[in-house]
């Protein structure tokens, strides 16, 4: 093999890693999840109201309810779904 041969495929070579190692980079630190979140208001359980309903009056989007159950993980019993009247939730900022 020629030395220009050699230098041909080791630039290809270093070329096709190059472009792998940015393309890992940039997936990486695009997944990076937020953790801390500002929160705009608060809100109080009233008798009957669920996550969703109280995400689609804060966020226009009852899927978000996701948020507001992060937030207030600590303030959930054993299950998300029964929420105490009078409990007051942290509404994050989105």
């Amino acid at each position: 093999m020629r030395h220009s041969q050699w230098a041909d495929r080791r630039g290809r070579y270093l070329n096709k890693h190059i472009i792998a190692v940015v393309c890992i980079a940039s997936i990486s630190t695009s997944a990076i999840p937020v953790l801390a979140q500002d929160i705009c208001e608060t809100h109080t359980i009233t008798q009957g109201e669920t996550l969703r309903e109280i995400a689609e009056e804060a966020y226009g989007n009852p899927s978000d309810y996701r948020y507001i159950f992060d937030a207030n993980r600590a303030k959930f019993g054993i299950s998300p779904h029964i929420i105490s009247v009078g409990t007051t939730l942290d509404l994050p900022c989105r």
